[in-house]
């Protein structure tokens, strides 16, 4: 199964001498969706254990969902500085190299890019955020 969605920025070569690079970058996939869906249902099953109504639920999937796109602003800001510069010079015959464009990835991708395990691990220190702070009575 393709759960994972990325944009692909092409680079080829000006004397068209064959080379071409393709950087993919993340986007918001399947696989978010399904971990923020996820991440919900323990604090739905908190908040029904504080009586709270069945009806917060579509509410938390929202918050989770803005956890995700946060991850992803915060990945992207911390991981800017290993990203690498686009290629500049062909490394075959030294011509510029110029952008060609970017793409959405039409198929998806079975496996993870490593920008899609940064928004990760990101979104889990964020929800570990979130529980620190229900334990310690910030929320109700």
């Amino acid at each position: 199964m393709r759960l994972f969605s990325h944009t692909i920025a092409e680079y080829t070569c000006t004397k068209h001498c064959g080379y071409h690079r393709s950087v993919p970058g993340a986007n918001m996939s399947r696989f978010h969706m399904i971990a923020a869906a996820t991440a919900a249902l323990p604090l739905w099953g908190y908040w029904m254990h504080e009586k709270l109504p069945w009806y917060y639920f579509p509410s938390l999937v929202a918050g989770e969902l803005l956890l995700v796109y946060l991850a992803g602003f915060l990945a992207g800001l911390v991981t800017a500085p290993f990203r690498g510069a686009a290629p500049s010079r062909c490394p075959q015959c030294r011509a510029p190299v110029m952008f060609a464009g970017r793409h959405f990835d039409p198929k998806g991708s079975a496996r993870p890019h490593w920008g899609d395990i940064a928004i990760f691990g990101v979104f889990i220190a964020l929800n570990a955020g979130v529980w620190i702070a229900i334990a310690q009575g910030a929320f109700p």
